[in-house]
């Protein structure tokens, strides 16, 4: 987005109006490389270089994150480690039936 941003002002001016807005979301999203993302974001009708540019972060971040199987994030990490190691004894209040499932749980993540 920067580069586009800077190759823009060498090219016309660093004043901005809608057309110029345009041609560099256009550019933007072109540069991506990936369709399905660009389609996505020009649904969102974003009309300008930042707007753009917000929105190809939040949905890339979606995307990402709704992958099955993905362990992206240091809070997944943190929470699965927590989970891997935990005894039923460790949680003070925990029902009978939760202590009949935790080994089970355990031994399929551990698969």
């Amino acid at each position: 987005m920067q580069d586009i941003r800077r190759l823009m002002v060498l090219a016309y001016s660093s004043t901005t109006s809608q057309m110029w807005e345009a041609v560099a979301s256009n550019a933007f999203l072109d540069a991506l490389g990936d369709p399905v993302l660009a389609l996505e974001i020009r649904k969102r009708g974003s009309s300008t270089l930042d707007g753009a540019y917000r929105d190809a972060l939040l949905i890339e971040g979606f995307l990402k994150a709704s992958m099955p199987g993905n362990d992206n994030g240091k809070g997944s990490q943190r929470a699965n480690s927590r989970a891997a190691t935990a005894k039923p004894q460790d949680k003070p209040g925990m029902a009978e039936s939760q202590n009949k499932w935790l080994p089970e749980f355990r031994a399929m993540k551990n698969r």
